[in-house]
């Protein structure tokens, strides 16, 4: 059996032999042909070299592996709304705060806990934004609790919104209850973008994974862009039935209103 060790051993003796020191073991007094910087340069220049070729590989190949694991986390979310709607006589989890609005990816933070305990906690988030977090809309850098009554969620939440009349305008509805239209969107990823006294996006999925600013998957942006602008490809959609599709970003719809008070808030599925 052919090992790394042996393999090592047979590269390093015939290089002796093309440099014309001797095979075996030399003695402490024997001197040895050290490498060159120009033999060392080279070895960097081929190492850095196939690092460059094969690092957007892993990134793709990664990137993958999370949109089925995106997929695994809708599905797993989609089935705690069905087990939530169960004993809350049909009705889906709340969407409405405190303070009497709603956003897409900011819960009640008791409809926060609710998801989790059914579903969680790794499960609330696209695994290209865990652990999902805003910086300058939260309380403390890191966390998920913000300033108007809630917490943020790595997805967009469509459910459980009750002004349907002025979603629907816009294109969308929101599901109320179990047994509402199964094509609906419930749980989708977060593609979306607005502006609120600066301008921000979300793409969490491009070919080599979220697109980041800073480290930060939230992005505060000097001019509006849309996740399809910041080479997003796509995202998972997982509707009231319990099924989750992969749809490109070409075929997505881009002005879903995803929040009460902004127009300017957009999410795209």
């Amino acid at each position: 059996m052919v090992t790394c060790k042996t393999v090592i051993a047979r590269i390093t003796e015939r290089w002796w032999e093309k440099t014309g020191a001797p095979t075996e073991s030399p003695s402490p007094r024997q001197g040895r042909r050290a490498f060159t910087s120009i033999e060392l340069l080279g070895l960097v220049g081929v190492v850095g070299a196939f690092a460059i070729l094969f690092l957007p590989v892993v990134k793709r190949n990664r990137e993958l592996s999370h949109r089925v694991q995106c997929r695994q986390n809708l599905r797993a979310l989609g089935v705690a709304a069905h087990l939530y709607a169960s004993q809350q006589g049909g009705r889906l989890f709340p969407h409405r705060r405190i303070n009497g609005d709603w956003a897409g990816f900011n819960l009640p933070t008791r409809t926060f806990s609710q998801i989790t305990n059914l579903a969680g906690e790794t499960a609330v988030d696209c695994p290209n934004l865990y652990p999902f977090t805003m910086p300058g809309q939260v309380y403390t850098p890191g966390t998920r609790a913000t300033a108007n009554e809630g917490a943020v969620l790595g997805y967009i939440y469509c459910g459980g919104i009750d002004e349907t009349n002025m979603l629907r305008r816009y294109g969308w509805e929101s599901p109320l209850t179990s047994s509402a239209d199964p094509s609906w969107p419930l749980f989708v990823d977060l593609n979306a973008s607005g502006w609120d006294q600066q301008f921000w996006a979300i793409a969490p999925h491009t070919a080599t994974g979220p697109r980041r600013l800073l480290g930060n998957t939230y992005l505060i942006l000097q001019a509006h862009l849309k996740p399809i602008d910041l080479q997003a490809e796509g995202g998972n959609v997982g509707s009231l039935d319990g099924a989750v599709e992969w749809r490109a970003a070409r075929r997505m719809k881009q002005d879903n209103w995803i929040y009460k008070y902004y127009f300017e808030a957009r999410g795209m599925w």
